[in-house]
């Protein structure tokens, strides 16, 4: 009788044993799955935030030209009102 109990408990705690294993396994290979994931999510954002920056950098580029192209207009109106003055 208690031959049999031990063999059933010994039994019934390998399969435990056996079962939080596994989950274990599962877990660290969700976890692995997980971080490629995000590794991949990450590059992702990563490049659309280049691509963002690359455009804000053209965008600050043509103000610039902008501003100056507005600057040389500014200066030669001023020339133009001294001219028409003398």
């Amino acid at each position: 009788m208690i031959e049999t109990f031990t063999i059933v408990f010994t039994v019934i705690a390998l399969l435990f044993a056996l079962i939080f294993f596994k989950l274990l396994y599962d877990i660290k290979k969700i976890e692995k799955e997980d971080v490629v994931f995000l590794k991949k999510e990450v590059e992702s954002e990563e490049e659309k935030l280049n691509d963002i920056e690359k455009k804000i950098l053209k965008l600050d580029k043509k103000l610039e030209e902008k501003a100056s192209v507005q600057l040389v207009k500014t200066k030669l109106e001023e020339l133009q009102e001294k001219i028409k003055r003398v």
